[in-house]
Formats: C-alpha cells, sequence, structure tokens
C-alpha cells in the first residue's frame, strides 16, 4: 500500500516545467533532466521559442518517492471511471489499477509495475502526458491533502519501460521482444507484453482477461460475448496459421484507433490501420502541439505496432470508393474511429473572412511544419496549411486543452499579443460547497499555456464571460472583433449595456470544441447517421453500426434492405427489439447476425459518442476491439 503514513512526511511534488536557466539535455543516468520550476515573472528563455517537450519528470528515485503517498484505499475511487454528478467522469475511464502499481512503484518492483500498467492501459506515455488526471480528481487523499501523482507515476512507469533494453516489450513471455508469433501479429499479447496463454505467466493470463474486461464495463453485455469467444479463439489461435486469423480494417489512427488496432492485434487479428493523413496518430499527431506531446513519442508507438505486424496505411484516404471497395473485399469487419473534428464555427457576421481559423487546423499545420522542416517541398506536401501568428494580434476563443495550446503555439510563433476569450463566468479558485467530491471539480484551472502568456504579457490572457457580436475585416481579412461582457448572475447570459467594445484581432482560432463527425466516410460505407450531430446509429448502445444495405457491393441483400424492423426509419432505428439490457448474450450474437450487409461495420471513440478526452477514446476502442472479436468468433 506504499509507506504507510507517507503522505503524513512526503510532500507532493510534480514534474517541473523548462526554463531556459536550467534546462539542460545531458541526460542523467535515469534518463531525467534536472531542472528548476519555471519562475513567475522572470524573462521568458528559450523554452519560449522552440517546440521541445516543457514539462521535465523528476528522477525515477524521487518519483518512487511520490508512488509512497498512495495509501491503497479500501474504496479506490481513483480507478472507478463513473460520473458521480459531473457531465465528466470520476476517475480512470480505463480502471486503472492504480493503488496496485504504485505500491510496486514504491517497493522498487518496476517491471512489476509496468506489467500491471499494461493490463489495462495500452499507452500511458500519452495518458501520462496529455491525460487531464481524472484520476487524481477522484483520490481520496485530495480530500483532506494534495493528491497523489497518479499521470506523472504513470509517466515514469512508460519512461522505464521505453528506456531499458528491449524496450516495452522486454518482459515479453518466451523472449520475443519484438513480435507475437513468427510472421504475424502481436498474438497474446498482453498490453505492452506477448503471452503464450498458458496459465504460468500470472499477470498475463487469466488475471489480465478479468481487469482488461473490468476495464470496459460499461459495454458488459456484449463484453460478456467477447471475453467468451476471445478465450475460445485465443487458445485455438496459439497454433495455428496466421493466415487463417480474421482480417479487420480499422479507419483512423488516433487514440481510438490505435487502441482498437493494438488490442485486436494481441488478440490475433490480422490488422490494416488506416489513415488519411501523411502520419499516423490522428489526434496525437496533428491535434496536440510537440511541446506537449512530442511527435516522436507518437512514432514510436507506431512503428512499433508496425514491428507488431500492424499494417499501417498513411496518406489513404477511406471516404473514396476504390479504397472503401477495398476494404469491403479484403477484410471480415471494418471498424471507423476517425474522431469528432467537425469543428464548431462562429454564426456571426464575418465569420467567413480570412484568418479566422479552426483550431485543430491551425494547431496540425504548425506542427506538419515543424516535422517537415528540412525536408524538399515535395517531400513536405501542402495537404496542412500552415499559418504563422508573428507579429500578429491574436484571439483565441474558447477554452479548453485546445484554447490553451493555441495560445502557447501563438506564443513560440511571436504573436504580437493573444487575448482568450471564454464564453462562461470564471469559475471558483476553490471547491464550491455544493460541488461535491469525487465528481470532478469545476474550479479554474491555469494552465502552462494562461501561465506563459502571463510571463509574456503580464497579465491572464482570458476574458471571462464574452460574447463575439461581429467578425470586422478590411480587404476580406480579419481585422478585429466587436464583443460584449455577458451577466451570469441569473442563471443564464444577459448582455451586458454599454460594455461592447472592439479588440484587434489580425488572427482569430477557435477553439469551441467540436459538433461531430465528418460524415464523408460513414456515408461510403453506408453507415446511418443522425441527423443531430452526424454520430452513427448504432445497435443498443454497442459499437455495431446500423448499415444501409443500399450502400455497396450487396446492395439490395440482406434484411437491412427492408426486410427486418427498424429498416430505413433513419436515426432513431431500433434494429431488434431484443436488443435490450439483461438480453442473453447468446440471443444478442444472433440477432446482430441476422442484421449483417457485406462486413459488419463498428466505430469507435469520439466518432461514436461525441467529443471526449484521450483516455475515454483508448478506452472506447478497446471495447469495440473486444465486440469485433465477439462477431468474428
Amino acid at each position: 500500500m506504499g509507506k504507510p503514513g507517507a503522505y503524513l512526511e512526503v510532500s507532493r511534488r510534480e514534474h517541473a516545467m523548462r526554463d531556459d536557466r536550467a534546462y539542460e539535455k545531458q541526460p542523467r543516468e535515469d534518463c531525467r533532466r534536472t531542472v528548476a520550476p519555471l519562475t513567475a515573472g522572470g524573462q521568458p528563455g528559450a523554452w519560449l521559442h522552440d517546440f521541445e517537450e516543457l514539462a521535465v519528470p523528476l528522477s525515477f528515485e524521487e518519483q518512487r518517492v511520490q508512488a509512497s503517498r498512495c495509501m491503497y484505499c479500501g474504496v479506490a475511487f481513483c480507478q472507478t471511471g463513473e460520473s458521480f454528478g459531473s457531465a465528466r467522469a470520476s476517475g480512470c475511464p480505463l480502471h486503472n489499477l492504480i493503488p496496485e502499481w504504485n505500491d510496486l512503484m514504491w517497493r522498487g518492483l518496476w517491471d512489476d509495475a509496468v506489467e500491471r500498467l499494461s493490463l489495462t492501459n495500452p499507452f500511458p506515455e500519452f495518458t501520462g502526458r496529455v491525460c487531464p488526471a481524472l484520476c487524481e480528481a477522484a483520490c481520496n487523499l485530495g480530500l483532506n491533502d494534495e493528491p497523489t501523482t497518479i499521470r506523472d507515476n504513470e509517466r515514469a512507469l512508460s519512461d522505464y519501460a521505453w528506456a531499458r533494453e528491449g524496450g516495452p516489450l522486454a518482459g515479453a513471455a518466451g523472449g520475443r521482444a519484438a513480435a507475437g508469433r513468427e510472421g504475424g501479429p502481436l498474438a497474446g499479447a498482453i498490453g505492452w507484453y506477448v503471452s503464450t496463454g498458458r496459465g504460468d505467466e500470472s499477470l498475463a493470463g487469466a488475471a489480465a482477461d478479468k481487469t482488461t474486461a473490468d476495464a470496459v464495463a460499461n459495454d458488459a453485455l456484449l463484453l460478456s460475448a467477447g471475453d467468451k469467444g476471445i478465450e475460445d479463439k485465443g487458445t485455438e489461435d496459439e497454433g495455428t496459421d496466421d493466415g487463417c486469423a480474421p482480417k479487420v480494417a480499422v479507419v483512423g489512427s488516433g487514440p481510438a484507433g490505435l487502441a482498437c488496432a493494438w488490442e485486436l492485434a494481441r488478440r490475433g487479428m490480422r490488422v490494416t490501420l488506416v489513415e488519411r493523413a501523411d502520419r499516423a496518430g490522428g489526434l496525437l499527431m496533428y491535434g496536440i502541439p510537440n511541446m506537449k506531446l512530442p511527435k516522436d513519442v507518437v512514432t514510436r508507438r507506431v512503428e512499433l505496432m508496425r514491428a507488431c505486424g500492424v499494417d499501417v496505411q498513411c496518406s489513404t484516404d477511406a471516404s473514396r470508393q476504390e479504397v472503401v471497395d477495398e476494404l469491403r473485399a479484403s477484410n471480415d469487419a471494418l471498424v471507423i474511429a476517425v474522431g469528432a473534428r467537425r469543428a464548431r464555427r462562429l454564426s456571426v457576421p464575418g465569420a467567413e473572412l480570412a484568418g479566422v481559423v479552426p483550431a485543430v487546423e491551425y494547431l496540425g499545420g504548425v506542427t506538419k511544419k515543424l516535422l517537415d522542416a528540412g525536408a524538399s517541398a515535395e517531400a513536405a506536401g501542402t495537404s496542412r496549411p500552415f499559418v504563422d501568428a508573428n507579429g500578429l494580434d491574436v484571439v483565441v476563443i474558447g477554452g479548453g486543452d485546445t484554447g490553451t495550446d493555441c495560445v502557447a503555439t501563438a506564443l513560440r510563433q511571436g504573436a504580437a499579443s493573444v487575448v482568450q476569450l471564454e464564453f462562461l463566468f470564471a469559475p471558483p479558485v476553490e471547491r464550491a460547497a455544493g460541488d461535491v467530491w469525487p465528481q470532478w471539480p469545476n474550479v479554474r484551472k491555469d494552465d502552462y499555456g494562461q501561465r506563459e502568456a502571463a510571463e509574456v504579457f503580464g497579465h491572464d490572457p482570458r476574458q471571462w464571460g464574452v460574447e463575439t457580436l461581429e467578425v470586422l475585416g478590411e480587404e476580406g481579412r480579419v481585422s478585429g472583433l466587436r464583443i460584449v461582457s455577458l451577466d451570469w448572475s441569473g442563471g443564464k447570459p444577459e448582455r451586458v449595456a454599454g460594455t461592447e467594445r472592439v479588440i484587434p484581432a489580425q488572427l482569430v482560432l477557435l477553439a469551441m470544441g467540436f459538433v461531430g463527425p465528418e460524415r464523408g466516410v460513414f456515408d461510403a460505407f453506408g453507415v446511418v447517421c443522425d441527423d443531430a450531430r452526424g454520430l452513427p446509429v448504432v445497435v443498443a448502445g454497442s459499437h455495431r453500426c446500423v448499415v444501409d444495405a443500399g450502400v455497396g457491393p450487396d446492395a439490395g441483400a440482406g434484411p437491412d434492405a427492408g426486410a427486418g424492423p427498424g429498416a430505413g426509419s433513419g436515426p432513431d432505428t431500433d434494429v431488434h427489439p431484443d436488443l435490450g439490457v439483461g438480453t442473453d448474450v447468446d440471443a444478442v450474437a444472433v440477432a446482430v447476425a441476422d442484421y449483417v450487409v457485406d462486413v459488419p461495420v463498428f466505430a469507435a471513440g469520439d466518432c461514436r459518442s461525441g467529443s471526449s478526452l484521450v483516455v475515454s477514446s483508448i478506452a472506447d476502442g478497446i471495447a469495440c476491439a473486444r465486440e469485433v472479436i465477439a462477431t468474428l468468433s
């Protein structure tokens, strides 16, 4: 349980932030850098003129001491992943076994801790960097003290795994460090590890199936069928030819697509991962800036998946008919994990002016230019337009992580000024009485972008309770915004008379969230989508999509052509009345089988449920993979 009473002796200490004075690239024995925290009020140094990683972890020994603060609670809310009243879940959606690997870290059993973490989280190098730490908000210690540094501990385990000889797969059973069965996918892998599927591997055997099942308990009905199928097929596949394994194509390589592909591959499927962009990673590659998530971290994971047998195909647009036809013809199942990339736009006069740019488009262009530096113009390509904020007055509309990333990126490009407009009122600095633990706290968050802007300009860049009325322009390009203050005291926004004003802006970045997925891929595969948000219609809350039989090579065939209940009825289609909670698993499988057209199509991640967190998308990708396996079994 960590060190008894350690939380009374050891104070919480998070990773440091890089600055010009203390940042050194000379690695220590434990692959860490020694650096002092960023000092408020100091002169910005090199850290604000490059896109290198900003966070600098503690040493392994210091992080081990931080792990000792874990109390190994009887009810570990940190790993629940459930909502307790607020919209955002409390605790880890992956249901990481946090107290267990914290204890193993404290005892110095790093390999065991890494393996325990890998049971539930395939990509801790991502979540340890970009997750908002839902686990820490639900930490019992956080009730009366500072919570355990769970996210930093998780990253430390990931860094340790990647730094050791042999990398994350160094603990593979039988010494197989880079692949599963010879010549095939990563069959039987548990997280980062390869399992023989035999009972002599306690963590990689039955315990792994149980914990990964718990990790997707929200899909308990179909997961039960998935586990049954996995167990049967996994045992058979150990001695079979890879050419007989089912083939699955995953469209989209963001966190959900990567997680789904990884889970499918480690369970013995032959997997093709299709990505429209020139590099795999989706949001991880082109939606999060390099200083928060270095792109070599994403690339090394993709390369590891390639080494494990996953066929990664970039620059492939799955909305094109020839690609659709090929994927249908060569796969036994299809998974769509294209994210929710349709950005919310401004609905005010002048919103169409040049210089009004969606946030992810801006961040993606900056990242691509950074990665393509030194490459030829032909190699770099022009698929992502580059927007330079240098010397411009920049206004970021919207908050959240994406808004913060836009602020930080504009600063690094040399923006003349940066203002961030928030529609909502400023939340309290401390938790309100009615905002009870363990639900996600509604408190003000000063992230790295706001702190950096305060360093440069001497004040917080945010203006709270502001509505944009009009985008002003000159010669077809934005020149300013007309805004007004809002009064939220009555529970809803009311414009405050006499507060209209104009602020300069030659670049406006829209970080107002997303309204749903792009429809191209869904339409190409004939997936029925609702009219409100463009989300796919799925079978009884599962990941199985309702497909229009009038689309594709088998048009007109199968029950969806008009013979079954709900056929062609639109977004409220109830594909089968028996697909409800509590339905027998075998009955579900039969009912789903009745509605197969061509190959089954599934949806995972944000494109299925709407915009969410990276960790939630990973969890959904794993859950989807289990349903695919259950269907193919």
